[in-house]
């Protein structure tokens, strides 16, 4: 009894006496595994782009610089910074004021003034790199912040002063 073969080759395909090595195969012809209503392949050959790069002569003249400056960059995105600086520094400056009329808290001015510095500043590095538009506002939080700061000693001079008075008037 024979085996049939486990692979029949096709009819079309040349013999291999029995050796299969890469090279003697012969390359698949996948034509026939074409959809139909499909043209067939061009067989033109591929369009020749030249060398790369590209030699001096046949590449673009290079861009002159512009004579007109550019557009400004600012477009709003960072402008959140100084709106921070300004709300952290306004707020410190109404906590100073609390400290003054004896209802507040005394190091809490100093810690609200201290982020809003940092965000005035982050603020003013936005507007001078062209991303914020609001540099106004981030030069108010600095100077707010600056003074938020600045109160809680002169706060305590304040105090001292009115202390030494009032030692003074007693004796």
């Amino acid at each position: 009894m024979t085996v049939p073969p486990r692979f029949s080759p096709h009819p079309d395909d040349e013999p291999t006496n029995g050796a299969s090595s890469p090279d003697s195969t012969p390359a698949p012809n996948f034509g026939s595994l074409r959809e139909p209503g499909y043209p067939a392949p061009d067989s033109s050959p591929a369009p020749d782009f030249g060398s790369f790069p590209p030699s001096a002569e046949s590449s673009p003249p290079r861009a002159m610089p512009r004579e007109e400056p550019l557009p400004p960059r600012a477009s709003g995105a960072q402008n959140h910074f100084g709106s921070y600086g300004l709300a952290l520094s306004g707020l410190s400056i109404l906590l100073s004021a609390l400290l003054f009329v004896g209802v507040g808290v005394i190091w809490l001015p100093t810690v609200v003034a201290l982020p809003g510095i940092y965000y005035a500043l982050r603020g003013l590095s936005a507007a001078r790199d062209g991303f914020a538009t609001n540099r106004a506002m981030s030069i108010t939080a600095l100077i707010l912040g600056i003074v938020g700061v600045v109160i809680v000693p002169l706060y305590f001079a304040v105090l001292a002063a009115l202390l030494v008075a009032v030692i003074d008037g007693l004796s």
